[in-house]
């Protein structure tokens, strides 16, 4: 039994660390009361789970064949028992309810005398043979008890509550269950199990004595034990398993169905549902499409899952924030929860090891905090500034490496001083490849149908990428996680936030595995989301030239021959609307990363099941015409009058200021978003300032080249394909002054271009260092 149980147990250790959902059974009952009680040695728990399969696993079977006898040796009584089972079943919306077992009173009548005439240890119910207690107590009377809690049949016994005679109570003139405080805790577990293996044999079976025997089985004992016998047996014709078949068959063609109380949605059909309509490519506009025919609230019914999709920034205000409670945990993505080892957070469900996590987290990325990697923007930002001077056709590289060097100096204290860095070329590109797994129709097959996740690798070959990715990735993420902890105790570590997750990992004990991977996911997040932001960005000027010209004319009327600055920030309106509008017109996750509800609930007179993803539609709600009028236009304009920041618009209590969705919503709020506003300011007006953006020409035809806006990567998350611009200083002056900045900065950096020493607040000129504000 320990050989057995050793990786079981230490499976279910693993998956707690990991924040993953736990199964609901005895043995993770048995883990949790033991670890509160101390008890940690596989021996003693697998002495315990032996125990409990033997206390339980016997004496049900037995218990449950010996009523199985009783019932063919008096065949009169099943006609009753199912019309009870079916009433009660009617009465509970044909849900097999605990109120339903309860109401169950003659089956547990049933139960109790076959318990009472022949039950374990046949001495503890001597009191129940005697004249006294019971009439006719030598005969097997199946509505015994049940005439004794509903009618006014005399108590022979005269107990304070005739509750007193069902099939769990324990007293002295019943101790098959034992008595006091021996009596077995499992008996009300017992008695719902067995209930529902009779209600389910009655209601399908036939069941009857062998042709030629009429003479009911007698038990057999073992020392002091009353047993079964397991030599005998009784009939289930076949015609009753050919109704069982025809019930299997109707119950699988409820599959695929949206019942009458969810909320709306295209026409379904049985087994796949919804699934045959989801496209491969361009899924966001077909939800987008969707939304405009089914509502702000509609569902899709994929397979045996279902999806609610919020289309309205009134529903997710309703839902995902102020019902945050429930609606913050994710749906099982098992391939996906694959390629993070169960360790990154963006996949983790709901529960004290992402609270822990999350905890963390805000404790180094919070408004406050994250003031110290204001020095790390400028010379990131300023780097790439050169980088668009010297090699203007290698823009998307070199928006890539500000905002990878920018993530693995706030992460890790580093830079990525170099567009041909292998690690930024495995990270963009495990990435890359994580999000396609996401996003793979065989994902999703796997997580609507998880019998698929039985097949052997060579038939699921997605399963094995996934796990290849996994190894690929840990090995970066281990590897910068590790550097830095040796540099932090070779006291050459820069300010960043591993330094406070080593301090956390020392005091809450979680592994290195798990701590690389929470700085790895928030390395992946930086440097992949405001880099795809910035391609949109550089799209929408090329695809609408009038931006350039009214972004330039405000920074030259507010900063004049300077760069800008942070400080700038509440004088450039225009600038502030192409943030916000960079967001909304190409949002990064269009459909965002579903959430689930944990428990059944109710919106606008629709159900919204236990269990079921809850995705915030963020591309339906940025293109929608009533909200943003002319959608498809990038106009910043349309922002003139918003100066809130992306924290201050998700946290409005009105949902109709809310700006865009790309940071998310509820207690799955992103919580560097306030460094990223700070990123996506300081790119857009100091490229602005300095560069025109122009488009291409084709040099056959001679024509201008406008990007398509349509092409984008497909999966989870969305980005502009590569595309062409002309990219040219707006004069020699502004580029002067660019290779001047970075010198400035250049002489900060050693020769391997990190930081010497970190200064404070290069560019902020009211930035106070933490702890010294008063």
């Amino acid at each position: 039994m320990k050989a057995f149980l050793e990786p079981v147990i230490d499976e279910r250790r693993r998956m707690k660390l990991a924040g993953d959902r736990l199964p609901d059974d005895a043995l993770q009952w048995i883990l949790e009361k033991a670890e509160a009680a101390g008890i940690t040695s596989i021996t003693d728990l697998a002495n315990m789970q032996l125990l409990l399969t033997m206390a339980a696993i016997h004496t049900t079977t037995l218990t449950t064949t010996r009523i199985l006898y009783d019932l063919v040796a008096h065949p009169e009584t099943v006609a009753d028992l199912r019309e009870e089972i079916r009433t009660v079943l009617k009465d509970n919306n044909d849900v097999m309810t605990t109120k339903a077992l309860f109401d169950m009173k003659l089956t547990d009548s049933v139960m109790r005398e076959s318990q009472r005439s022949r039950g374990q240890n046949p001495e503890d119910n001597g009191a129940l043979y005697t004249p006294s207690n019971l009439f006719e107590p030598q005969k097997f009377d199946p509505y015994r008890f049940y005439k004794l809690r509903t009618t006014d049949t005399p108590d022979p016994i005269g107990y304070k509550s005739r509750e007193q005679y069902q099939f769990v109570s324990v007293t002295k003139e019943s101790m098959s269950f034992g008595l006091g405080r021996h009596a077995c805790p499992g008996r009300f577990f017992a008695a719902n199990e067995i209930k529902l293996i009779l209600a389910r044999i009655l209601l399908e079976y036939d069941i009857k004595m062998p042709d030629g025997i009429e003479t009911p089985y007698s038990n057999c004992s073992v020392g002091v034990t009353n047993g079964t016998d397991p030599t005998k047996k009784i009939l289930l014709p076949w015609t009753i398993g050919l109704v069982t078949l025809l019930l299997i068959c109707h119950r699988m063609s409820k599959i695929g169905r949206r019942p009458k109380d969810y909320p709306p949605g295209p026409p379904t059909l049985p087994l796949i549902g919804n699934l045959h309509q989801v496209p491969r490519e361009k899924v966001h506009l077909q939800f987008q499409k969707w939304a405009e025919e089914y509502g702000p609230v509609y569902s899709l019914i994929l397979g045996t899952k279902v999806l609610v999709v919020l289309s309205s920034d009134q529903a997710i205000k309703d839902l995902l924030d102020k019902r945050s409670g429930i609606y913050s945990s994710r749906p099982d993505m098992y391939l996906g929860s694959m390629v993070g080892g169960g360790f990154r957070m963006l996949l983790m469900e709901y529960g004290e090891t992402w609270r822990m996590l999350r905890r963390i987290v805000q404790n180094s990325l919070n408004i406050k905090a994250a003031r110290t990697y204001v020095p790390y923007q400028d010379l990131e930002n300023k780097a790439m500034l050169v980088g668009f001077l010297e090699q203007p056709a290698l823009f998307m590289d070199h928006i890539r490496r500000y905002t990878n060097s920018l993530s693995t100096q706030m992460m890790f204290g580093f830079r990525t001083t170099s567009l041909d860095d292998p690690k930024l070329k495995r990270l963009y590109h495990g990435f890359e490849q994580f999000g396609k797994v996401l996003g793979a129709e065989t994902a999703a097959l796997v997580d609507l149908f998880p019998i698929l996740r039985h097949l052997p690798d060579i038939l699921l070959p997605l399963r094995r990428h996934a796990k290849e990715l996994h190894k690929t990735e840990c090995d970066l993420f281990v590897g910068h996680y590790t550097d830095t902890k040796r540099r932090l105790k070779e006291g050459k570590a820069k300010p960043c936030f591993c330094v406070d997750l080593v301090r956390a990992q020392e005091q809450e004990g979680f592994s290195d595995e798990m701590a690389a991977y929470v700085s790895g996911s928030l390395l992946e997040a930086g440097s992949d989301t405001t880099s795809a932001t910035l391609f949109g960005f550089v799209q929408a000027l090329l695809c609408f030239p009038e931006v350039v010209k009214l972004g330039q004319a405000e920074l030259d009327s507010v900063c004049g021959n300077r760069l800008p600055d942070l400080n700038d920030l509440p004088n450039l309106p225009y600038i502030r609307g192409c943030m916000k509008e960079s967001l909304r017109w190409m949002p990064t996750v269009p459909l965002g990363v579903n959430h689930a509800v944990i428990r059944d609930d109710e919106y606008m007179g629709y159900k919204i099941p236990k269990g079921a993803g809850v995705m915030w539609n963020v591309w339906a709600i940025g293109h929608d015409p009533k909200r943003h009028p002319d959608p498809q236009r990038f106009d910043p304009a349309r922002w003139a009058h918003d100066s809130q920041t992306s924290a201050e618009a998700a946290n409005n209590p009105d949902a109709t200021k809310r700006d865009h969705f790309v940071f998310g919503a509820g207690r799955r709020l992103c919580q560097g978003m306030h460094i990223a506003d700070r990123s996506l300011f300081l790119a857009i007006s100091r490229l602005l300032w300095a560069f025109d953006f122009r488009r291409p020409v084709d040099e056959t035809t001679g024509q201008e080249i406008v990007p398509d806006v349509d092409e984008v990567t497909e999966g989870l998350f969305m980005a502009p394909k590569p595309f062409k611009a002309h990219i040219v200083p707006r004069s020699e002056y502004k580029a002067q002054r660019v290779r001047e900045e970075w010198g400035k900065m250049a002489e900060r950096l050693d020769s391997e271009l990190q930081w010497k020493d970190v200064p404070e607040g290069l560019i902020w000129r009211d930035y106070e260092p933490i702890g010294t504000q008063k």
